[in-house]
């Protein structure tokens, strides 16, 4: 587990919050340092996770590109 995953687990138990197997990023130029956030979003939803998902961030009109 990274650095990232293992602090987002720890705010989400913390805020009893759930914490997705999803991100989303893009090249930071210049690469930020250790310990910097560079975004972070926490939204009420009453939906499961794979819907949460696609209504909010894969709706299908995207400009991007899967990496895995």
């Amino acid at each position: 587990m990274t650095r990232a995953e293992l602090e987002a687990r720890k705010y989400a138990a913390l805020t009893e919050t759930q914490v997705l197997d999803f991100r989303q990023s893009y090249a930071l130029l210049p690469v930020p340092g250790h310990g910097a956030e560079v975004f972070s979003l926490i939204r009420e939803s009453g939906l499961p996770p794979e819907a949460y998902i696609s209504a909010f961030f894969d709706t299908g009109a995207e400009k991007h590109q899967r990496t895995t």
